[in-house]
């Protein structure tokens, strides 16, 4: 009986051992912002009005000059690390009407804004399951004032909305993992970042921005 049983374990074992070495992790996409990069649209009409002041920019300012709160340093996380931190090129939101003399992430709390940053090109992901967005996020916002994800796999028209049904109340970094089954197995995977407030008058916080974009599959060598 013992017999048996090792010869069980040994079996389990092994085809553990080549179910692990089959899966191996592919990166897919990543993107930091240090570059100058055509990996994105700013300020795109995916859906929604893409109107109001407060748009989607590109620079590594973190200093709101005295007409805002300074963007936290990216050595300031939950958790984790960022790269070229601590004042690295990050995608925000800035009021664009002041954008000659702030430009960190910041919004004009009177005006109504929606308005997307959405990865131009697609991601290929046939054959690979798992398929994983990451990113680092900051932005304290309110309760209208706030950012999504979303992502697509066939046309422009048609986004969904996964992760956190608002990204806001972070004064620091933190690190987001998002997985959906609708990202394995397309030919076309795009995702989008949403920035919307209203216009309430609503403290002057820290708007939306993000950096260390990662995209990653399980590509099984077996099946």
């Amino acid at each position: 009986m013992n017999k048996i049983y090792n010869l069980l374990f040994i079996l389990i074992s092994v085809h553990y051992i080549i179910d692990i070495r089959s899966q191996n992790v592919v990166q897919l996409f990543t993107e930091d912002f240090n570059q100058p990069s055509f990996n994105w649209l700013l300020n795109d009409s995916a859906f929604g009005t893409n109107s109001g002041p407060n748009q989607w920019i590109v620079n590594n300012e973190y200093n709101g000059n005295g007409f805002a709160p300074n963007t936290p340093s990216q050595f300031s996380t939950f958790g984790g690390t960022i790269s070229n931190a601590p004042f690295s090129g990050y995608a925000h939101i800035h009021d664009s009407v002041k954008s000659s003399i702030v430009s960190n992430a910041n919004y004009d709390t009177t005006i109504a804004s929606d308005r997307f940053l959405i990865l131009s090109n697609g991601i290929c992901t046939k054959g690979l399951s798992a398929v994983e967005l990451s990113f680092f996020y900051i932005g304290e916002g309110s309760v209208n004032s706030y950012g999504e994800v979303y992502y697509t796999t066939g046309t422009s028209l048609n986004w969904t909305k996964v992760g956190a049904s608002k990204y806001h109340n972070k004064d620091q970094w933190k690190y987001e993992q998002i997985t959906d089954p609708g990202f394995d197995n397309a030919y076309n995977l795009r995702f989008a970042f949403r920035w919307v407030n209203d216009a309430n008058s609503s403290p002057n916080n820290i708007a939306f921005g993000i950096d260390d974009i990662h995209v990653v599959g399980i590509y099984d060598t077996i099946s």
